[in-house]
């Protein structure tokens, strides 16, 4: 969507699930069913597309079954001859040296599989996202006695670099507008940096909804399947919370976009105070 607002593309969405996009989603561009699993199935349906934004959902996926895929997406990119391709990632290449495994599979799964794609040879710049804005309302679940919004994350008091999904699509975008000026280049994006009781209580001022933060134990919120990778995530924003910080400047992303959306300005929008079925999904 970022792609065709930009005006400078036609895109062509290669859909593995089709079920899983919405009429409105699949309404906006032409799309091409493929295999997943089938390089040959991605390969075809590239071919004749000049560049190419490829990422994987990790929804389902074990580590091993994510790097098998993501090299059979590389390979497709590179059988395609696309001119310039953007890998997008949660980690970036080198983000977990010096990091000790135990626990972070999936991350080491994503950062491997991004070396794998720039070992191809093809064109590439990676992109490594942060958290997402809207992972704070997927973490958000209204009180029994409807007072409050509690977004329930392991991350404590650490600041925590974050960008909004469409801030995402509008910077690749700009990449892939002028691809020479980022080529080999990895670039990790960030808007904001602020606490999540922080990020909680600009919710609050923003929405007039009371939002507040509750800490709890990464191994706690690990335990529920859905929210692995979001765990591993969290140990590793909270144990190297540093270096984190230092490689998702904010400066990348504003250079790329000046104009990127802010926190409160998102929350307006995304946060539908006088909807209930908005706070009957939470």
């Amino acid at each position: 969507k970022a792609l065709l607002q930009d005006g400078r593309f036609r895109v062509r969405a290669v859909i593995t699930d089709p079920a899983r996009y919405t009429d409105s989603i699949r309404g906006c561009f032409q799309s091409v069913p493929a295999n997943s699993h089938n390089p040959f199935s991605l390969n075809q349906a590239m071919l004749g597309a000049d560049y190419g934004f490829l990422t994987l959902d990790d929804t389902g996926l074990q580590p091993d079954q994510y790097l098998t895929l993501a090299r059979k997406l590389a390979d497709a990119a590179k059988g395609a001859e696309l001119e310039h391709c953007v890998w997008y990632t949660t980690e970036a290449p080198d983000s977990l040296n010096g990091v000790p495994k135990t626990g972070l599979a999936q991350l080491e799964a994503e950062v491997e599989s991004a070396r794998y794609a720039r070992q191809t040879g093809m064109q590439l710049t990676v992109v490594a996202g942060s958290f997402t804005f809207e992972s704070l309302l997927d973490f958000a679940k209204l009180t029994l006695d409807r007072r409050a919004h509690m977004v329930t994350l392991p991350l404590g008091s650490v600041p925590v670099p974050a960008i909004a999904l469409e801030s995402i699509g509008r910077c690749v975008a700009a990449v892939l507008a002028y691809p020479l000026l980022y080529r080999t280049r990895c670039l990790t994006l960030a808007t904001e940096k602020r606490t999540l009781r922080e990020y909680c209580d600009a919710l609050s001022t923003a929405t007039g909804k009371h939002f507040a933060y509750n800490e709890v134990g990464s191994d706690v919120f690990g335990m529920a399947a859905s929210h692995r990778t979001m765990s591993t995530l969290c140990q590793l924003i909270t144990a190297r919370n540093k270096p984190y910080c230092l490689s998702r400047a904010t400066g990348t992303a504003a250079k790329l976009v000046p104009d990127c959306v802010s926190f409160e300005a998102w929350a307006k929008v995304a946060v539908k105070p006088n909807d209930p079925n908005w706070e009957q999904q939470l």
